[in-house]
């Protein structure tokens, strides 16, 4: 049985780029861990999500993970 993590990156940054997913996106297609949600964080005010990545302004993070949705 492989080990299941949540990957998070977050940024200090208005804008989230595509070039911060590539550390998550590896991981979970090397095959060793299961990541079961990918999450990035940033302070701006757009919510995004590209194939299998969530991309969430800082306060509606905190909300979820407050309400349980994030683990």
């Amino acid at each position: 049985m492989r080990p299941e993590v949540v990957c998070i990156e977050i940024k200090h940054a208005e804008r989230w780029q595509r070039k911060w997913e590539r550390p998550m996106r590896d991981m979970a297609t090397d095959g060793r861990i299961e990541v079961r949600r990918m999450i990035g964080v940033h302070r701006g005010q757009r919510r995004y999500h590209f194939e299998g990545l969530d991309v969430l302004p800082v306060e509606d993070f905190f909300a979820e993970l407050h309400a349980g949705k994030i683990f």
